[in-house]
């Protein structure tokens, strides 16, 4: 007797869980485990390559985005009822009627239906919901690569128009960075020489076309010449006069960070190796940059 109710259990139940691994799931065929790792292709064209920041590298040089991939499907079915609750039909369905078949040899057809569909709904049901997980699962994934090929072309836009406008613009991890160097400033001060109110407005002018609700982080820089503090000071105060610039060129004061870093930041030596003063690298660290974040 136990035999023959174990035996009808056991049927119901591989018989549901055959059924329901079928269940269509495209995520096995579509997505290979190495798209995560291949999301993005080498740049074949001769693009610039930029100088590394001082506190992260460019996300990507010389890339471009792969082709678009095929989208993720829901974890619904086409009858609009999702995979889990499709699974525990089936499994219930094809459950009762192999226990229905195994149970009419003892004159016990309808317990047999009974047992079987509900071990085949659970079996069913679990299988479906394991299938859902992993479909949510690359859906995130899909939505992750997607917005980061947009983020890409965006940024990639901005770049294009701020060159256009003879600024020096690169892409970091933390976004678009413009970098204005110390000649736009008067000699150890902190106020803008006309060329530099020209090309705060050109930045304020594309942040208004292209990145209206993006924040702006302006972030000033010093050599290490002079004491920390004095540099400290001097590289806030430019800090400050870049985003009044760019206030008093439309930008929204909600937008802008301030911050002055002094020579803590570096993107050069100031010395040489034998310790010598190295004035080039000393000019390209006196610097406030203006970094439109991702």
């Amino acid at each position: 007797m136990k035999r023959i109710f174990l035996s009808r259990t056991v049927a119901a139940f591989a018989t549901g869980m055959m059924l329901t691994s079928g269940i269509p799931s495209y995520a096995y065929d579509d997505y290979t485990d190495d798209r995560r790792v291949q999301a993005y292709d080498r740049y074949d064209e001769e693009e610039n390559t930029y100088d590394r920041d001082y506190r992260d590298d460019d996300r990507y040089e010389r890339r471009q985005p792969a082709r678009t991939p095929t989208p993720a499907p829901s974890s619904g079915t086409s009858l609009g009822i999702s995979k889990s609750a499709a699974g525990a039909l089936t499994g219930a369905v094809l459950g009762a009627g192999t226990g229905a078949i195994v149970g009419s040899h003892k004159g016990r057809a309808g317990r047999g239906a009974l047992i079987g569909g509900g071990v085949g709904a659970v079996g069913g049901y679990l299988m479906g919901k394991q299938i859902e997980n992993r479909d949510s699962e690359l859906d995130g994934e899909e939505q992750r690569l997607l917005q980061q090929r947009q983020e890409i072309a965006r940024n990639r836009e901005l770049i294009n128009d701020l060159k256009r406008r003879k600024l020096d613009a690169r892409e970091t991890k933390r976004g678009v960075v413009v970098n204005l160097p110390d000649v736009l400033f008067e000699y150890n001060k902190a106020s803008l020489t006309r060329d530099a109110r020209d090309k705060v407005g050109y930045i304020a002018e594309i942040l208004e076309e292209r990145a209206r609700n993006r924040r702006v982080s302006v972030e000033g820089h010093a050599d290490a010449v002079g004491g920390q503090d004095y540099n400290l000071r001097l590289s806030q105060n430019r800090a400050e006069s870049v985003a009044q610039e760019l206030a008093d060129s439309g930008v929204r004061d909600d937008r802008l960070k301030i911050k002055g870093f002094g020579e803590k930041y570096p993107v050069a030596p100031n010395t040489r190796p034998n310790g010598a003063d190295n004035p080039s690298g000393r000019a390209k660290n006196r610097r406030v940059e203006v970094v439109i974040e991702n």
